[in-house]
């Protein structure tokens, strides 16, 4: 296909030729800018995000897995775990999204549709992780299902008395 391209450019006119290398110098200058403005703009919210994300990190260790109080150390270890657990989610389903590609490409079907159920596994215990307490997540779910469970999650409590928290 290239060489078929580069003899489709040879048979052109030297004007011709001269407005085609043109556009694509200009296509290439316009390109050129967007990315560049793209990245300074991604370049301060990345610097944004990692400066909260080291300033958390920071808050976490010095006031909960540092404390003295048994409670608060726990928990400071337990979100740390938690928020490590959600990294190395992601990074599996990186992998497996590029292996998934790379046996598409391949026609490798076995290992597509093993890697196909793999990432919906990996998507499902990343939902876990997050926070669904509020009861818009449940909202939509079979009203006799929701009764049955809620009623035996917590003893003594009903949807209509929540848990307050400590």
């Amino acid at each position: 296909m290239i060489t078929e391209l580069i003899q489709y450019v040879n048979s052109l006119g030297s004007f011709a030729q001269g407005m085609l290398g043109s556009a694509a110098f200009g296509f290439a200058v316009f390109a050129g800018r967007l990315l560049l403005r793209g990245a300074r703009y991604s370049s301060k919210n990345l610097f944004r995000l990692v400066s909260r994300d080291m300033v958390m990190k920071h808050i976490l260790h010095k006031n909960y897995v540092n404390s003295t109080f048994p409670f608060l150390a726990m928990w400071g270890n337990l979100l740390i775990i938690t928020q490590a657990l959600h990294r190395l989610i992601i990074a599996f389903a990186i992998l497996v999204t590029f292996f998934g590609v790379e046996s598409l490409l391949s026609q490798q079907w076995l290992r597509l549709v093993a890697y196909y159920f793999a990432l919906n596994i990996l998507i499902d215990a990343d939902s876990w992780l997050k926070d669904r307490s509020d009861d818009k997540y449940i909202a939509h779910l079979d009203p006799e299902v929701k009764a049955e469970l809620l009623g035996k999650s917590i003893p003594g409590e009903t949807e209509a008395s929540p848990r307050k928290p400590a």
